[in-house]
């Protein structure tokens, strides 16, 4: 399991957080949630940099947080002297204070049992592929955004020539015209229309879903045989890290709960992917909370799985121990997951209704 530690970085004061294969967490707006995403997708780069050999010189360590992590990330004004971080899995441990730039290593018993990840960033602005259709054609600073838009061109060149792909159960289909440059959606009457010119839901969710069905299946199916054999399993990807800001944005909450079903199957198919969420969205929370019901019940009694298939609509059942939930509240973070009901507390999901719902009790009683 990989261990994260990050002190008085933007919003955040102290988070001490242990990472699973599925993590999860719900905040308000501008409390860290996309600060913590941020800080753990750079330290999983750079402990793949550092794993495949790429970074070896201990005086640019400084130069790599700079640009990697405060410049790629967007994260300028965000550090003081009194900012640190530090990450720990079984291949290595390092941390880093801005206080004197000092980068503190060292290797764990695990180091040769490192497999090589691909890391995908999913931004929240991915909807910059339609309000800028020129998009292409701009210069970008390196960072998360241009990234982003570089997977996305790997992720349609994938798609070129091959069969439309269809958007959850939406009734629509993406596919990408590599002689026009146009990404076009198909509605189930045959019209095809610009991703530019659908609705907001779908501006947002095709560049996710189509990133993601890339990063999770289609570079598994690349021919890699140019690459060189040198240490064995580090030579080729074993599987996908998927770090996700905001997946429920512009999209009602049934297409939400859809949304979380297709990340569960592919996350319950034959490579080890793992996600980090960050969400806003009590829905996207509970209908995690549901396959985790559903896990346990396949656990305990594993007569009832094909009853469980039936109820959630195939092999989306998520395993507890596979899991971490958390809420930020003023700086920290703290876990939300109960280890009595197993669940993610249903207590912590939905603050904001709690609030609603006793203003309406008070006007009720007038």
């Amino acid at each position: 399991m990989k261990h994260l530690v990050i002190k008085n970085i933007g919003p955040l004061a102290s988070v001490d957080i242990s990472l699973n294969r599925i993590n999860l967490i719900i905040g308000p707006q501008s409390t860290g949630k996309s600060c913590i995403l941020k800080i753990a997708s750079f330290c999983a780069w750079l402990e793949k940099s550092i794993g495949l050999g790429q970074l070896k010189e201990a005086n640019v360590w400084n130069q790599i947080v700079e640009e990697h992590l405060i410049g790629f990330h967007n994260l300028e004004g965000y550090t003081s002297k009194e900012s640190y971080f530090a990450y720990e899995t079984d291949t290595m441990k390092f941390s880093y204070s801005f206080k004197d730039h000092s980068f503190v290593f060292e290797w764990k018993e695990g180091r040769w049992d490192y497999k090589r990840n691909k890391i995908a960033y999913i931004v929240a602005e991915r909807n910059i592929l339609s309000v800028v259709p020129n998009w292409y054609e701009m210069n970008f600073p390196n960072n998360s955004i241009r990234n982003f838009l570089k997977e996305w061109q790997n992720a349609r060149n994938y798609s070129k020539g091959r069969t439309a792909l269809p958007i959850l159960n939406m009734g629509v289909k993406y596919d990408y015209d590599s002689q026009s440059g146009v990404d076009k959606i198909m509605l189930e009457d045959g019209t095809e229309m610009k991703l530019q010119n659908v609705s907001s839901g779908l501006q947002s969710l095709v560049p996710l879903f189509v990133l993601i069905d890339f990063i999770t299946k289609g570079i598994f199916t690349l021919d890699m045989r140019s690459v060189k054999d040198i240490e064995g399993n580090i030579t080729k990807y074993d599987h996908s890290d998927i770090y996700l800001e905001e997946p429920e944005e512009n999209l009602f909450p049934e297409t939400q709960h859809d949304l979380v079903n297709w990340l569960a199957e592919l996350l319950n198919g034959e490579r080890k992917h793992s996600l980090f969420i960050a969400t806003h969205s009590p829905y996207i929370m509970s209908a995690f909370n549901n396959l985790v019901q559903a896990g346990d019940i396949i656990e305990e009694s594993p007569g009832k799985e094909d009853d469980v298939r039936r109820i959630i609509g195939g092999n989306r059942a998520i395993k507890y121990d596979d899991v971490t939930a958390f809420a930020i509240t003023d700086g920290t973070v703290h876990s939300i997951k109960d280890d009595e009901l197993r669940l993610i507390s249903p207590s912590e999901l939905d603050t904001a209704s709690d609030k609603i719902s006793e203003v309406f009790n008070q006007l009720i009683q007038l």
